[in-house]
Formats: C-alpha cells, structure tokens, sequence
C-alpha cells in the first residue's frame, strides 16, 4: 500500500488563518485535488479557478480565451507537483474575489483508515484544520476583514448593518466543523486521467503573452 502525502491548505492573508491539513493519493489528479480543497475548506465550487506554479505555469480547465496556455489538470497527478517536502502549490479560486491559498507538501503518510471500503482507503481525508472560509462572494480579502468587523460591533450595527448581518445567516469565522468535509471525502477514489482525443490537430493560434506572478509571496 502505498503511502499518501499530507499537504497543508491555507488561505492567505487570514488573520487568525483559514487552514486545513489533508492526506491525499499522489495518484488522485489535479481536478480532484480541486475537489478536495473545496470539500475541505467549505466552498460551494460556484467559480473559475486554477492552479499555479512558481514557474508561472498555469494548471486547470483549458478555455479557448485564455491568454497563455493552461495545463489541462485531470491531466496532472498530484505526486507530479510535490517531488520533495516543503514544495509549494498556489491554488487561486474564483478570480473576482481572488482566494489565494497555499498547499505545502509536508511529508508522507499512512492512508487514512477511517472511510475504507473492502481494504481500500479513501483517496484523501481530512485531518484538521481551523476557522470557516469566508462567505462565498463577499468581496476577497477586503470584504472578508469588512465582514469580521461588522460582527465585531453588531450590537450597535445600524439598519444597513443588521441587514448585511442578516444575509451572512448562522455564519461565523471561528465555526469549523470538519464532519460534512470527512464524510465527502470518505467517498472519493483515484480516478485515471483523462487521455488524449486523437484527431485533426488544430492550427496554433498567437495569443498575447501575459506576465504571471508567483501567488505565494515571501516563498
């Protein structure tokens, strides 16, 4: 049995951190690990995202639009980007609010136990982690920050303020209940990547050349 590989999630710039650890297949593809990140942190998957590497190559679900190519990421495994510990991934999901999270590869480890069907374990588990992701639309890390301080004062929230108050529900930053996320993730196995479709090649289009940024600053 082979061993699975424990990364760490966090999204950046939260103070405290948003953060999540998880064991994962090195088998299981980029758009499962996509799946993942979204189980794991409490997204809806509702945006665009992609992955991103210190190299400024671009891993995700190719468009015809986009300005610089894009690695298709069922195309991709996970044991392919993370050939040594401490190696950073940048994960940016839905590009208008702009989360940025950071995976770090931190070492090898046993596969998950809990969750196994007929002796095979679960592709990937969650094993701890700390505070809610933010609500989905709410502006990035701006309005994140405008969120935190709402609820900070809301006893003397005006009329705007209470209906803003309203609209986040039974939300609140320091809530994390990993249960719903173990029990998504309990059902996910390692899937082949997608082959190749064999036919016409299509004739290569110029595209513009645009400057890509590492994401994970400081690494």
């Amino acid at each position: 049995m082979s061993q699975h590989m424990q990364l760490r999630i966090e999204l950046l710039d939260t103070d405290p951190p948003v953060w999540r650890r998880v064991v994962v297949d090195p088998e299981l593809t980029l758009a499962q690990l996509h799946m993942v990140i979204q189980l794991a942190m409490g997204w809806t998957n509702s945006h665009m995202h992609e992955f991103q590497t210190k190299k400024g190559e671009r891993i995700g679900v190719p468009y015809e639009d986009s300005f610089e190519p894009i690695t298709d990421e069922r195309k991709v495994r996970v044991g392919e980007m993370f050939p040594r510990a401490n190696v950073k991934l940048a994960y940016v999901y839905d590009m208008g609010d702009d989360w940025v999270h950071a995976i770090t590869f931190e070492k090898r480890a046993e596969p998950p136990a809990q969750g196994s069907t007929q002796g095979e374990p679960p592709a990937a588990a969650l094993l701890d982690g700390a505070r809610a992701c933010p609500p989905e639309d709410c502006g990035g890390i701006p309005g994140y920050y405008d969120i935190l301080d709402l609820l900070s004062k809301r006893k003397s929230a005006d009329d705007d303020e209470h209906e803003r108050l309203e609209r986040l529900g039974d939300w609140r930053p320091e809530r994390f209940d990993p249960a719903t996320a173990r029990r998504a993730l309990a059902k996910m196995r390692v899937k082949q990547p997608a082959k190749k479709k064999v036919g016409k090649k299509k004739p290569n289009k110029k595209k513009k050349k645009a400057t890509r940024v590492w994401r994970l600053r400081g690494t």
